[in-house]
């Protein structure tokens, strides 16, 4: 099933049921390819892989395609030919699913110069916010949002620009990853979150991303450069890109091991994140095809990336219904079943073709689906009791 099955009526509670699941969601990339219109140039080619639940970094030289698969994955890329299967919990990825689900922090914040941080997040919530949330849960997330990002000492200070004094990078770029908690997302991109700022914010600022996986089960994307080493060992997954490929995927261990495999073993005192760079990175023109001979090595070194695009999923009601029922055809599996709280016999006076002779038909209303899936069973051949066992379950 694709979201694209899904009806107007029907994604709205799809998506809140994969947000509000206590775990995280599965997003899952197969055979991604993104060419330019002519098709004279692929910026994606043949990329894989999937990520749950962690905070992944997706490094790579400058033009490897890095910011392009993120926003491929955030459903923000146009203009292009794109082919290749991306899913969400075994749901096909759409504009409509990802508004719901994921938030996005872009490496150029556009923030209002004359407000307050406080102002900023209050407007964001009040904008972002279903309307029927009570204005006292808003301004919960909003002291949430200043306390987890670190902003309560500063939210009265106005954002400022550059003829303005305001806050600092490092806390512009924490207000820009709190707009986007406020919404809670499942799923969270960023695009060079460290750029532009000192080592030490910058690690507090990953080690913050790192604490919010695990407090809210949400799964992180971030395109970084070249990270110093606290950095680095922050985060659980990592994705090194050249050229549009990927030359390794997996944990931290698992990504420098495949390294040591082909032959460029990381050295002693020397931080990993530089290191994967330089291996791959051709500093001159001479130098391009030895940097292009150490990607083959290390993809040659490579576990297969076989993704599970159904990862995550969960059939709807209404399917799983379909299956219980179809399964029911003797008089040994209903016998398996628990029996009904009523008694719906289909032997006794009431009748199944008419609802209002059952006993506990007056306690609720019934749906035009419920209806519909009641009339379909009417006069199926089957077993009485198989039959009554298929009538409970359709309640």
């Amino acid at each position: 099933m694709s979201s694209s099955d899904l009806s107007d009526d029907e994604l709205p509670s799809v998506a809140s049921q994969i947000k509000h699941a206590p775990e995280p969601l599965n997003l899952v990339w197969k055979n991604l390819t993104v060419e330019t219109p002519d098709g004279k140039k692929k910026l994606l080619n043949n990329v894989s892989g999937e990520i749950s639940g962690s905070l992944l970094a997706i490094m790579g030289p400058s033009g490897s395609g890095k910011t392009t698969l993120m926003n491929v994955l955030a459903n923000r890329v146009r203009g292009v030919k794109i082919s290749g299967e991306l899913r969400i919990n075994g749901l096909e990825v759409t504009s409509s699913l990802l508004k719901k689900l994921s938030g996005y922090v872009m490496q150029d914040d556009l923030l209002f110069a004359h407000l307050s941080v406080e102002e900023t997040l209050n407007y964001a919530a009040g904008l972002r916010l279903p309307k029927k949330m009570s204005a006292e849960e808003k301004q919960k997330r909003v002291e949430d949002a200043l306390s987890q990002l670190g902003l309560e000492g500063c939210r009265g200070t106005v954002v400022g620009n550059a003829a303005i004094k305001g806050i600092s990078g490092g806390e512009r770029k924490r207000l820009c990853v709190a707009m986007e908690l406020i919404t809670h997302p499942k799923l969270l991109f960023l695009d060079e979150p460290t750029s532009g700022l000192d080592s030490s914010t910058a690690l507090s600022l990953i080690t913050t991303l790192g604490e919010i996986v695990k407090t809210r089960n949400c799964t992180i994307l971030c395109t970084i450069h070249q990270p110093q080493s606290k950095i680095f060992s922050l985060f659980h997954s990592v994705l090194v890109m050249s050229r549009g490929q990927v030359v390794a995927m997996g944990s931290r261990d698992a990504v420098l091991e495949q390294y040591t495999r082909a032959g460029y073993p990381c050295p002693e005192f020397t931080n990993p994140a530089d290191h994967i760079l330089d291996v791959i990175t051709a500093l001159t023109p001479e130098e391009k095809q030895v940097a292009q001979d150490h990607v083959t090595a290390i993809r040659e070194e490579m576990v297969a990336i076989n993704v599970d695009l159904e990862a995550g999923r969960r059939d709807s009601p209404r399917k799983s219904t379909r299956d219980l029922l179809g399964s029911i055809n003797s008089r040994s599996w209903a016998e398996d079943l628990p029996k009904p709280s009523c008694d719906r016999n289909p032997s006794s006076s009431r009748s199944f073709s008419n609802p209002s002779s059952w006993p506990c038909s007056s306690e609720r209303s019934f749906t035009k689906s419920e209806r519909r899936k009641r009339a379909r069973f009417v006069g199926s051949p089957c077993s009485s009791s198989a039959s009554s066992i298929k009538e409970s379950l359709l309640l």
